[in-house]
């Protein structure tokens, strides 16, 4: 019996973002516009416009809605992409 190779994509308890054996942190925290807006003090809509085109975001989208009038999209920002784009923000003085 062929045994699953269940350590190549195990979950420790102890887990940091720079295990090799997660690919591209896809375990990390990911949040959404309102949570960011709320903890930044910041509007939904800015929040999707400061982020809307940054790398590294997840974009949901239902392509057969894609023809409608209006987009029907789901952002999740990662917490790596957050913290990038605060210190991006962020004016030292």
């Amino acid at each position: 019996m062929i045994q699953p190779l269940a350590h190549e994509f195990s979950v420790r308890s102890n887990w940091d973002a720079c295990s090799p054996r997660i690919p591209g942190g896809i375990l990390e925290p990911h949040f959404s516009p309102q949570e960011i807006a709320e903890a930044w003090g910041l509007s939904v809509d800015k929040v999707r416009d400061l982020f809307k085109d940054e790398n590294g975001i997840v974009v949901i989208e239902n392509p057969r809605l894609a023809c409608s009038r209006r987009r029907y999209r789901t952002f999740r920002i990662p917490q790596s992409v957050a913290e990038r784009v605060h210190r991006r923000l962020t004016r030292v003085v």
